[in-house]
């Protein structure tokens, strides 16, 4: 009975991170960069794939869970922990997760086995906004008499709070958008209902091993699992959206039909903090001083008539704005020496950033080049009239010796300040 027994749940797993890390104080808006990384991680370096190997680059978390990226889903289990993560799913009834050994960054791509009872309950969870309670299979036994053996009463089933109202339904948001999925499922799934809102995420392993969709509405949540029970992997491409969102949608139709629409409650609008990338801001303004000679960063030595200010949009990796232990807090004084990754996420930023004019110019920081060192510096003297002659004729003969690197185009001449020539 795979109802009870553990599978991978593949990207269904991924609500349940993103909703951990809205708790912590990242948003929908938050951007992350979806760009072939390397992870640190034991005992060897992780570098997850996107389903299709293609890349959006800087995307917020909405659009990367729309989608299913991977990339991002794998960051954003980094930046809120593997061990926070567990926490959380393990107060919602899912049991799969004792040996804690096991599981690493992969298990937002469904690297840990779940089972589908529980699965359905978590996301039962999101559609009640928050609040999760046992699932409870038996309502009541009775004998022959009716008379009642054992009774389990709904109203007795207590509600624990997981999640906050905003989370879960920041969360319902992003699933029951089907606009944004658009780019990466079509604009036409099974993950709709013509006739009412509804909540739908896929999952799918790497060997098609299990397909699953999980959804809801406000009052029904329902999970499909499809595969072969002895475990052997699926002919073709079974992924989750073509073999079990179709049974997925056919039930809720009929399990929905002529039950009346109910829509989901919209998050709130919040104010975000002024931290690029945590609030959705992908570049910084950074104003550098340049030398008009020659096109690149001014000097002390450069003349302030030929120094102007060039604005350049300046990015980097979120780690570079946020400690990740403490999201809202300061930014880190050191980024590239406080986070083991730091320096992993940024190499495939700066790439970006390159390829998309982003940051200072490579032939800006070139300062070697620039005009106004000392090496450069024009030598000038004057060789007559000499120093302390006395001129009494009205013609002034000037003879100046001039020796430069560089071309000189011009010299001007003055007296007390008043130019002569």
């Amino acid at each position: 009975n795979v109802t009870i027994r553990p599978r991978q749940p593949g990207s269904s797993f991924k609500p349940l991170v993103y909703a951990t890390a809205f708790e912590k104080g990242y948003s929908p808006q938050t951007i992350l960069f979806d760009l072939l990384t390397t992870f640190k991680a034991t005992p060897e370096d992780y570098t997850p794939h996107n389903y299709n190997d293609h890349y959006f680059g800087p995307v917020s978390i909405k659009k990367a869970l729309a989608g299913s990226l991977n990339v991002p889903a794998v960051k954003t289990m980094y930046l809120v922990g593997v061990e926070n993560v567990l926490n959380v799913v393990e107060k919602m009834g899912y049991s799969t997760f004792g040996d804690r050994s096991r599981f690493g960054l992969s298990i937002v791509l469904g690297g840990g086995e779940v089972k589908l009872l529980e699965h359905t309950a978590g996301y039962a969870t999101l559609a009640a906004e928050g609040e999760y309670r046992e699932h409870m299979a038996i309502l009541k036994i009775t004998d022959k008499d009716n008379n009642t053996l054992e009774e389990n009463k709904p109203e007795d089933n207590r509600a624990k709070k997981i999640f906050e109202k905003q989370t879960a339904r920041q969360i319902t948001d992003i699933l029951s958008d089907n606009n944004e999925r658009a780019y990466v499922f079509g604009a036409k799934n099974y993950l709709t209902l013509a006739d009412r809102p509804i909540a739908a995420k896929t999952g799918t392993t790497n060997d098609f091993k299990d397909a699953w969709t999980l959804g809801y509405t406000p009052s029904l949540a329902a999970g499909v699992w499809v595969g072969n029970t002895k475990g052997q992997a699926m002919r073709g491409s079974a992924d989750g959206s073509a073999v079990a969102a179709p049974i997925w949608h056919e039930f809720m139709e009929k399990a929905l039909a002529e039950t009346p629409k109910e829509n989901f409650n919209k998050p709130e609008s919040v104010s975000l903090p002024n931290k690029p990338m945590l609030n959705g801001q992908l570049a910084t303004p950074l104003k550098i001083l340049v030398d008009k000679t020659t096109g690149q960063m001014a000097t002390s030595q450069t003349p302030p008539e030929l120094i102007e200010e060039k604005t350049f949009q300046e990015v980097h990796n979120i780690l570079h704005y946020v400690n990740k232990n403490n999201p809202l807090g300061g930014a880190p004084k050191e980024p590239w020496n406080e986070d083991e990754n730091y320096t992993n996420w940024e190499v495939a930023v700066e790439k970006w950033a390159k390829e998309n004019n982003y940051g200072i110019p490579l032939e800006l920081k070139n300062e070697y080049e620039n005009a106004h060192n000392n090496e450069n510096t024009p030598s000038i003297s004057i060789s007559s009239p000499a120093n302390g002659a006395v001129i009494t004729d009205s013609n002034l003969n000037i003879n100046v010796n001039i020796s430069a690197k560089r071309t000189i185009n011009k010299v001007e001449y003055y007296l007390d300040a008043q130019k002569l020539a």
